[in-house]
């Protein structure tokens, strides 16, 4: 049946259309959003040719080790049905993400770290090309007895907490900075939106997967709660944001009435 086709592409059971393809639709949504992640702050990068004031360089790699391990989960999940779609969002993000790690480098106000741009595009594509091919691996292997393969219950019960973490705080340094400073910092404005775009689109998505499969298993759950934290956390920023540019409304609107 062709619905049960499409429906195969996230491994969404047709016996449940509703939340099928409400998963689907956020699935597929989730995935272009990840796999764009690093996008406007590339284009900004481009640009301006500037990183500009308040990057911490250790954010973006916590955000490229926490995407691996999101596409290593997925793609080695040990449940029934493996998250696929987040394992192939991921994977499409980081091959991306590697030239915003550069271009971050490339165009440091700091010397040194310009210096070290090729390095640290060097150690991202090693790392992102044997991870990408474990992932593919997962996905598409077979054990001697003609099953999926998983990962270890133990190991992905640690990974579900560990990686979750690492992305969901990867920029909480610049946040804190951004909060005391009451100005928001670290990013630029489309990545801070897509940031939380994506928490959105996969909470959603991740919901109707559980009830597509009449099942919220504890790595799904634990999942959606480091997405619900994470959220939290950019939308402290959206709010900085907001605040700024009503301030700085406020400021031209009293200068214009002087002059």
């Amino acid at each position: 049946m062709w619905e049960q086709k499409i429906l195969d592409i996230y491994t969404l059971k047709a016996d449940s259309p509703i939340s099928g393809w409400i998963a689907w639709v956020f699935a597929t949504i989730s995935i272009i959003l990840t796999v764009s992640i690093g996008v406007p702050q590339l284009v900004y990068l481009l640009k301006n040719k500037d990183t500009g004031e308040g990057v911490n360089f250790y954010s973006f790699w916590i955000v490229l080790v926490g995407a691996i391990g999101w596409m290593l989960i997925g793609s080695w999940d040990v449940a029934e049905v493996k998250m696929a779609a987040s394992a192939i969002a991921n994977m499409l993000s980081l091959l991306l993400f590697i030239f915003t790690i550069f271009f971050t480098y490339k165009y440091a106000r700091n010397k040194a770290k310009r210096k070290q741009a090729w390095i640290a595009l060097t150690v991202a594509v090693v790392a992102v090309a044997l991870s990408s091919a474990l992932a593919i691996y997962g996905l598409v292997g077979k054990d001697a007895n003609g099953n999926q393969l998983r990962m270890w219950p133990q190991l992905h019960a640690v990974c579900v907490v560990v990686f979750p973490m690492l992305t969901t705080f990867s920029f909480f340094p610049s946040v804190i900075k951004s909060l005391e400073q009451k100005r928001f910092m670290g990013m630029s404005k489309g990545m801070l939106f897509t940031l939380v775009s994506i928490n959105i689109t996969w909470i959603i998505y991740r919901i109707n997967l559980g009830i597509n499969n009449k099942e919220f298993t504890t790595g799904l759950i634990t999942t959606m709660v480091w997405q619900f934290v994470s959220l939290s956390i950019y939308l402290s920023q959206v709010y900085l944001l907001i605040r700024q540019y009503v301030i700085n409304k406020r400021e031209k609107r009293i200068i214009t009435k002087k002059y």
